[in-house]
């Protein structure tokens, strides 16, 4: 993005590579939530015709009005929108979009119907950012997929990347900050809950079922456990988890 912000201070770079540059930083503020960035970048790119955008990146206002909340306008653009990216037969769009819808649907089973057609279509060509880039929205939507039976190899594997992605962030949060004065400072609600579970005596597979994740899943929370609790296994763990009154 650094590289991108001065590529475009450039005197001889093109409007077409100007607007890119505002849309791709909305996205980016979008995805760091920093919702003031992005309306402000929002407002730049307001600028340009959407002629000079191109196809694809006319994604970007809508997921825009998404993060403002502004769900109804989204689904009409959405819908306006599929119909172009059908008609060209541009099936990357075409997840990406059912996706958007998923997010903005009016009715949690809409939703899932939305995002049941991105994931039969996302697997055979096997996309992983399109769905794991938007983790913290849809994450409660592909479990609910998931628990429905929908594409469930590739609907577990890319909650494993979310989680797992999650546990890296939130793992190289805890080496910066200094020690906790309460549990929801120091470990995730996930944490918790798998925490309660290890402390019921739960193994890692029925852990990963009560909590329809996966084992590999299940296997990194335990792990993520072990090493903020500085224990060597479940008894220790359990036994330092009360001691600072985490359960």
């Amino acid at each position: 993005m650094k590289k991108e912000d001065e590529a475009a201070l450039h005197p001889t770079i093109s409007r077409g590579s100007k607007a890119a540059h505002a849309a791709n930083r909305v996205m980016f503020a979008i995805l760091k939530d920093d919702l003031p960035s992005a309306l402000e970048w929002g407002k730049q790119l307001s600028e340009y015709p959407a002629a000079l955008l191109g196809f694809a990146p006319q994604c970007v206002p809508i997921r825009l009005l998404i993060a403002q909340g502004k769900k109804e306008a989204a689904r009409e653009w959405l819908q306006r929108l599929y119909a172009m990216a059908d008609q060209a037969d541009a099936m990357g769009l075409i997840i990406k979009i059912r996706v958007y819808q998923a997010l903005a649907a009016e009715t949690p089973d809409e939703a899932v119907t939305f995002l049941a057609d991105a994931l039969v279509k996302g697997e055979p060509e096997g996309f992983i950012r399109t769905f794991v880039d938007e983790g913290r929205l849809l994450a409660p939507l592909l479990h609910k997929a998931l628990s429905q039976g929908i594409t469930p190899e590739y609907t577990a594997k890319l909650l494993d990347i979310i989680e797992t992605e999650d546990l890296r962030r939130r793992a190289a949060k805890v080496k910066e900050t200094p020690t906790p004065t309460s549990s929801s400072e120091f470990l995730s609600q996930r944490e918790l809950e798998v925490l309660c579970l290890v402390a019921e005596g739960l193994s890692n597979q029925q852990i990963a079922q009560k909590l329809t994740i996966s084992l590999n899943t299940a296997k990194t929370h335990v792990s993520h456990l072990f090493d903020k609790l500085n224990a060597k296994d479940r008894l220790q763990a359990v036994t330092r988890a009360k001691e600072l009154k985490l359960i």
